[in-house]
């Protein structure tokens, strides 16, 4: 009886360390869902004098499509006209995590993109480092890899083997 209380006094105690934690880390995610819903809408506007802001003068941008780094110019140069018609950009998946005045951010992100008729649909992953300067948080370093997911069979090769 006396170690089921203590189990239940145990369990009990880390119920509630474990939920201030776990709302700290919500509220840190969504800082950053809002930074980066706000610089995708920006990239996607063209508005690089929004952009210029978020980031490090010294960031790096590793492109997914081809791996090739950016610096800040080249990256803000890219990104100062607007895409017509402009992409979609969807984030999930998020997940951050803040030392200090360092934090590093994972994320999914969705792009649909419409050339003609045809819409383009690519999914990748991002890992950004950001660093804490005053009371913002600055862009330093973005990775991102392309997710590449294999075709839907057509309804003739769903039937082969069957």
């Amino acid at each position: 009886m006396r170690s089921a209380v203590t189990i239940l006094l145990f369990a009990s105690f880390l119920s509630t360390i474990a939920a201030p934690a776990g709302a700290q880390a919500r509220a840190e995610e969504s800082i950053f869902q809002k930074l980066l819903a706000f610089r995708y809408e920006a990239i996607a506007r063209g508005d690089s004098a929004t952009i210029h802001r978020q980031i490090a003068a010294d960031m790096h941008w590793v492109v997914g499509a081809s791996g090739a780094s950016i610096n800040a110019t080249q990256f803000l140069s890219a990104v100062s006209r607007p895409q017509v018609p402009p992409p979609r950009f969807e984030i999930d998946s998020l997940r951050a995590r803040i030392v200090g005045a360092v934090a590093t951010i994972s994320y999914r992100r969705l792009d649909r993109r419409t050339s003609g008729a045809t819409e383009v649909v690519d999914y990748s992953r991002a890992l950004e480092v950001f660093v804490r300067r005053d009371a913002d948080w600055i862009l330093l370093e973005h990775s991102q890899t392309w997710v590449v997911q294999s075709p839907q069979p057509r309804s003739e090769e769903r039937r082969v083997g069957k």
